[in-house]
């Protein structure tokens, strides 16, 4: 499980490690953001719900450079960081 802000964008989303690194695009302390190839409509707007929040995320991470980000994580859940 990985814990960071989580940014819904057209051209690719990102957890980032803070707020601040998404601020000032600090890609290099984020990991693109992939979801599981077969979702339904509902299980996308639940994601969508979570935009520019501070999240827990499980899934996998595939290693190897993805245009700004350094990896890429495959969701297969999502929760919000009880404060």
């Amino acid at each position: 499980m990985l814990d960071g802000y989580l940014i819904i964008e057209f051209e690719g989303s990102a957890l980032y490690l803070s707020k601040d690194d998404y601020k000032y695009a600090r890609t290099k302390n984020a990991l693109k953001i992939r979801l599981k190839k077969k979702i339904t409509d509902k299980q996308l707007s639940y994601f969508k719900s979570f935009n520019k929040q501070n999240v827990s995320v499980l899934g996998v991470v595939k290693e190897g450079k993805t245009n700004l980000f350094g990896a890429t994580i495959i969701v297969d859940d999502i929760r919000i960081i009880e404060n």
